[in-house]
């Protein structure tokens, strides 16, 4: 074993880089992996010594290493099938209880979307034509997945999900696993519509996943005469150019809203720049550290952020930095709670590719832990299920309500 961890020791000083740098590897689908029950659990074995060598979060998770090993070990030495082992690989990351540990294996999509809302799912969108042709509309109810109730389905599922919190690791199950599946296989929905009960069953093949036909990285507007609004939907490409050509246009609008409920994040050094706009003092960035200065174009005005379970890494960064350096007020639902770890990438001999952090926990320039918890909103507000089949967003609604009265007590004074 001693040998082992040595000849891991020499490939992580190859392979391990920032998550922007990282060892070259395929993602495959999990039934095509060579079948090869033999080589199941030397795989593991390597994944492991991986884990326990680089990933900083174990002990702050609680987690015994050993035992760990152990359970899994027994497991996957048992283990026939690619279906199997697939299963108890994700498993196996699931535990590690961190939104940045995952294995890279592929899915296959049924484009579609949904939302949980009140302890109920709904769809939001539906681009799928078999969903389509049955008359499948948003807004229309699952109520059932392969004959389970959803929501226990769903709870059987999040054995699958990688997630920091519990908050996250819901939001990251309803949105990845009712219309993504890693196995090639069959799926049956009841779904109450409009006007009747209908059963979809549908099959997951390798079909690309097709955008929102209206997705943007950015969106800005007035919302009125003194309230501006910019979502940030991703931290990627020109998004920093995006944000300013919004920013510019609403900056001197006595009331901001920047909408991150939507943003899975990316690369922190982006968000870090749209930080110096609004920014009211000098702040130390939380994840690179270093010190963000106020831009002379920077923002004057009341900043609001708009925060859910999906809020993750580079846009909880973010999120944290305006809390902190902007005093914004921060609306809607906790965030998914883990950003600015170092993941890197590992590919074993076998060609698993996976990822992990590889930084120390650590806390943000105001003493937030960067991991583990969820950035509490000064407002807890969630969309209801009145408002959702109206097409109202509560939280928005609420922000500018909440806005209103300042605007009110303002004229009263």
């Amino acid at each position: 074993m001693k040998q082992l961890y040595l000849v891991l020791i020499i490939i992580l000083s190859i392979l391990s880089g920032c998550s922007t740098s990282s060892p070259n590897f395929q993602n495959i689908y999990i039934n095509d992996l060579e079948h090869n029950p033999a080589g199941y659990l030397a795989n593991f074995k390597e994944i492991h010594a991986i884990v326990e060598s680089q990933h900083h979060y174990l002990t702050s998770k609680g987690i015994h290493t050993d035992s760990l090993f152990d359970n899994y070990a027994a497991l996957l030495s048992k283990a026939e099938d690619n279906t199997t082992y697939g299963k108890l690989i994700l498993q196996y990351f699931s535990e590690l209880q961190n939104g940045h540990s995952s294995v890279y294996f592929r899915r296959n999509f049924v484009n579609c979307d949904a939302a949980l809302v009140e302890n109920r799912v709904f769809f939001t969108r539906v681009r799928d034509e078999r969903f389509r042709k049955a008359g499948i509309q948003e807004r229309d109810e699952i109520l059932e997945i392969d004959g389970m109730p959803v929501l226990d389905w769903l709870e059987r599922e999040k054995a699958y999900v990688y997630a920091s919190t519990g908050q996250g690791r819901t939001a990251l199950t309803v949105n990845n696993n009712i219309f993504r599946s890693y196995f090639k296989d069959s799926r049956r929905f009841l779904i109450w519509t409009a006007d009747s009960l209908k059963e979809v069953s549908v099959l997951f093949d390798e079909s690309t996943y097709i955008p929102v036909p209206d997705y943007t990285l950015t969106a800005g507007k007035s919302l009125t005469d003194q309230i501006g609004y910019i979502a940030i939907n991703g931290m990627k490409g020109d998004v920093v150019e995006q944000f300013l050509e919004h920013y510019l246009s609403l900056k001197d609008k006595p009331y901001l809203i920047i909408d991150l409920r939507y943003n899975r994040g990316g690369n922190s050094a982006l968000c870090e720049k749209m930080a110096t706009y609004l920014v009211k003092k000098k702040h130390r960035a939380s994840v690179s550290t270093r010190s963000i200065s106020p831009d002379p174009e920077s923002y004057k005005g009341k900043l609001f952020v708009l925060t859910s379970g999906y809020t993750f890494s580079s846009a909880e960064s973010f999120a944290i930095d305006l809390w902190e350096g902007a005093d914004a007020t921060l609306i809607g639902t906790p965030t998914h709670g883990d950003t600015g770890n170092g993941a890197s990438n590992f590919v074993t001999s076998q060609g698993i590719a996976f990822r992990i952090p590889t930084r120390e926990p650590r806390v943000s320039a105001g003493g937030f832990p960067m991991e583990g918890k969820s950035i509490p909103p000064a407002y807890l507000v969630e969309l209801t299920v009145e408002d959702f089949q109206k097409g109202e967003d509560t939280v928005l609604n609420y922000t500018l309500h909440l806005i209103k009265q300042s605007i009110e007590l303002k004229a009263e004074k």
